[in-house]
Parts: structure tokens; C-alpha cells; sequence
């Protein structure tokens, strides 16, 4: 049923690891679709683009007031996609390309950020147009091997060109690419590019219609480390808590995901008062209940370990 699909422990087996410093589980918060999009540029949104906007003073202050906290920020080198408009639109080629001079001060912003934060691939555009109308945010659903290798190609390209060096990847909208035999995964051991992929939550990437992955533990799928996302901030928090106690029980990785969005606008696991209060809520918890026992890391380092 799908009330027993939701349940993220379902055929897991309680693994052994020694994690680093002894500790017994790992916590890592992400957020997806961070970018140069924002209100300062045009856009009706606000994406991260806005070096003083709400959203990026709440993040730089949840940076702040938890220095051992980190971060994965599944990052849109050129986003393109719209959620205004006739849903096909999108912006221009350069509109937001991380690359262009007007984002200079956006980028030395990133990288004053320090060792707290991460900047992770998500793709090129987060926006595709091989189905015009259809499942428009999942960049990679439709597209073939060789399309999924040269998209990878740009995106990694906008990274580098600005010295951001990204070792990990999520898939727009977690389009695993279904629709196209999986091509995407084929895409990614071809180009052999990632320390570590993120396909799969409880109920979707990989996990959609089945469960190909562990939902607690990083595991290699098809030769990619894939590391996967089990909670979300909308949860209630007594279920998170409850999620927690048995994560970390299993010894696995928590992992709590956000959108870099305004949480008032279109997306409530957004960055706003309720989302900060939840995850200082969140924090408190494992200081309260498990001091000590929480090895906090970005994605990056989780890979490392496992690799």
C-alpha cells in the first residue's frame, strides 16, 4: 500500500558502520534550485539571486548560529524554468547563466560562505522542453544518453568557469528518466564525473514505483554512490523526531530537505520563519537527545568516507 511504501525503514537492514570521530549517525541539511535567480533580475521569485534578499539573510543567520551545521546546496547554474506565465516559457539562454559579470558579487558571496556549505550540481536549466506542457521542471526525464552527457558537460562547464567544483548530483524534480529507460543513469556512469548522486526519496527517483535503493543508508546503484533524502521539513515534527530516533538507531544518514525559495510564495518547504524555527527545533532535539553521537557533514564528505 502506499501508506506502507511511505514508510522509509521498509526491508532495511540495520547496518554497522563506524562513522567518523566514533560518531553513530549523520545529519546533512540540503536545500534544492539555490541559482543566480531572484527578484533582482526580473524574475517573480526569489532563488538565492538577491544578495540581500530575505531568504539569503535567514540562511547566512542560520549559518551563523550553528557553525558546526552543514550544507549541501543543490545548485541551477542557468536556470530557465518559469512558474509564471504559459507554462511552456521559459527565460533566455544568458537571463541568469552563472557565468555572466552581473553575478560576480553573487559568486565571491557563495565562496565567503566558507567550509559550513557546499555548492551541488542540479542539472543545467531545471526546465526541458522535449515535452512541451509535461513534467516541464524534470530536466533529465526525457532526454537521451548522449543529451544527459552533453547537458552534464554545460553544466559542469558554468561550475568550473567559476571555480565551483561540484562532485555530487540531483536531478531536477527527480526525473530519473523513466520515460527514456533510465538513460540518465547510464548517462551518469558514462561520464563518470560525480563521487556521489542523490536518485531517490521514499517515494521518488528510483524509489517511484519500487524500491531499488536504501532510504537510510548510501549504496551504490548501478557503480553510482547514491545518497538519499529522507525527510522533508513539511513533516510533521513528532514524525520527524520519530524518523530520527530510528535513523539514527539504524546508525544511517538524516538527511533533511528544503527548497532556496521564499516559503510564502509558491513553495511552503521554503526558507521563512516557520522553516528556520523548525529546523532550530530540529537541532535542538539532537543536542538535547544525542550530544556527541551526530557527525555532521555535507554530501561531499559522506562520499569521501564511503569512497
Amino acid at each position: 500500500s502506499k501508506k506502507t511504501k511511505r514508510d522509509i525503514f521498509l526491508n532495511e537492514k540495520k547496518q554497522i558502520i563506524i562513522w567518523p570521530k566514533g560518531k553513530q549517525a549523520v545529519f546533512n541539511l540540503q536545500f534544492d534550485d539555490f541559482s543566480t535567480k531572484g527578484c533582482l533580475g526580473g524574475d517573480k521569485y526569489e532563488y538565492g539571486g538577491t544578495l540581500d534578499s530575505k531568504i539569503n539573510n535567514l540562511f547566512e543567520k542560520l549559518l551563523n548560529k550553528y557553525p558546526y551545521l552543514k550544507v549541501t546546496l543543490f545548485t541551477v547554474p542557468n536556470p530557465k524554468f518559469k512558474f509564471e506565465g504559459r507554462f511552456n516559457e521559459s527565460w533566455s539562454e544568458n537571463e541568469f547563466k552563472i557565468t555572466e559579470s552581473k553575478f560576480i558579487n553573487w559568486v565571491n558571496w557563495v565562496n565567503s560562505l566558507g567550509s559550513q556549505v557546499e555548492i551541488s550540481n542540479h542539472g543545467l536549466y531545471h526546465w526541458q522542453n522535449e515535452t512541451p506542457y509535461f513534467l516541464q521542471n524534470r530536466e533529465f526525464e526525457f532526454k537521451s544518453k548522449l543529451s544527459s552527457i552533453n547537458t552534464l558537460k554545460k553544466s559542469i562547464k558554468l561550475f568550473s568557469d567559476v571555480g565551483f567544483n561540484t562532485v555530487g548530483f540531483k536531478p531536477s524534480g527527480w526525473g530519473v528518466g523513466f520515460n527514456k529507460n533510465f538513460s540518465l543513469i547510464y548517462a551518469l556512469r558514462e561520464l563518470n564525473h560525480f563521487n556521489y548522486v542523490c536518485l531517490s526519496t521514499p517515494l521518488s527517483g528510483l524509489n517511484w514505483d519500487k524500491k531499488r535503493v536504501s532510504n537510510v543508508y548510501p549504496q551504490k546503484y548501478k557503480t553510482l554512490l547514491n545518497i538519499p533524502q529522507n525527510i522533508n521539513i513539511l513533516d510533521s515534527l513528532n514524525e520527524t523526531y520519530s524518523k530520527i530516533d530510528k535513523l539514527i538507531d539504524y546508525g544511517g544518514v538524516i538527511t533533511l530537505q528544503l527548497h532556496y525559495n521564499d516559503e510564502n510564495n509558491w513553495l511552503p518547504d521554503g526558507i521563512g520563519v516557520n522553516t528556520f524555527g523548525k529546523i532550530e527545533k530540529i537541532l535542538e532535539y539532537l543536542e538535547k537527545n544525542y550530544k556527541n553521537k551526530i557527525w555532521f557533514a555535507k554530501l561531499d564528505e559522506i562520499s569521501n568516507f564511503y569512497n
